[in-house]
């Protein structure tokens, strides 16, 4: 009898913990639906240029004269447009702007249900996770750009879900937990830049949280663990720039980089 009055109680908790957390992921679509309604009713779905240019790579892979990965270009990173690629391919969603949105809205849906859990795991709140969400989901700009075929709702993604899994390790020591933040990591890498000094961040983080253990092959392992898909990613865009374009750094110093402009 004992058992049974413990263990109610626990499951109630988790049930009630569960329906939390699906409640605030289907407000985060809703409203990430509502402004995809609102960019598409306002023509604002290509606003931008930018948009416009990642959904034409993302389609030419496909559809050119020389169909092939190596229309993916250089400079802008790799992921966003193959995350496209199966979107673009319907010519509705590709002429539209849509397929960006349906994108966007994935990387939204993401990176909220990766916030909520994290807030809700560091503070053991509910109601502080609730903020957090609200921060993010009632910020303008960040549902716009999510309606968008921009490369920022991949990194928003990817990013707020490598923190969750590096705190879900710095908390319990479970390795499966560090490749998940590797391989997300590695996404961010492949996103944009930025992922790459976010990597180099998660880097010393895990090294420093690995020097408590006073254990130097322990330490090591966490950071190589963190580090394998990561580095892998970096190896394989300067090698593909190597191949392509013939200089490894032509995405920093070639004719369309930052640098050349």
């Amino acid at each position: 009898m004992s058992h049974r009055w413990t263990y109610a109680p626990a499951r109630r908790s988790w049930l009630s913990q569960r329906q939390s957390f699906l409640l605030a992921l289907g407000c985060a679509v809703v409203l990430q639906l509502a402004a995809i309604v609102w960019s598409a009713h306002n023509d604002m779905l290509l606003a931008y240029g930018d948009a416009q240019s990642h959904l034409e790579i993302a389609r030419r892979v496909f559809d050119s004269r020389t169909p092939s990965f190596a229309q993916l270009g250089t400079v802008w990173l790799p992921v966003p447009h193959l995350l496209l690629m199966p979107f673009v391919y319907i010519d509705p969603l590709w002429h539209s702007g849509l397929a960006g949105s349906l994108v966007g809205l994935v990387c939204l849906a993401g990176a909220a249900a990766w916030l909520f859990l994290l807030v809700r795991e560091v503070t053991r709140r509910d109601v502080a996770a609730w903020i957090a969400l609200g921060i993010l989901v009632t910020n303008p700009n960040v549902l716009y750009v999510c309606t968008t075929a921009l490369t920022e709702p991949v990194l928003l993604a990817t990013m707020t879900g490598a923190t969750y899994y590096l705190y879900r390790w710095g908390r319990d020591g479970r390795y499966p937990h560090l490749m998940a933040a590797g391989l997300l990591t590695a996404l961010a890498i492949g996103s944009r830049y930025d992922g790459w000094f976010y990597a180099a961040a998660g880097a010393a983080c895990v090294a420093v949280a690995a020097l408590g253990t006073r254990s130097v092959a322990r330490g090591e392992a966490a950071v190589l663990t963190y580090l394998a898909v990561p580095a892998y990613t970096m190896f394989l865009w300067i090698l593909y720039n190597w191949l392509i374009f013939g200089d490894p750094l032509a995405f920093q110093r070639g004719e369309h980089s930052a640098q050349a402009q």
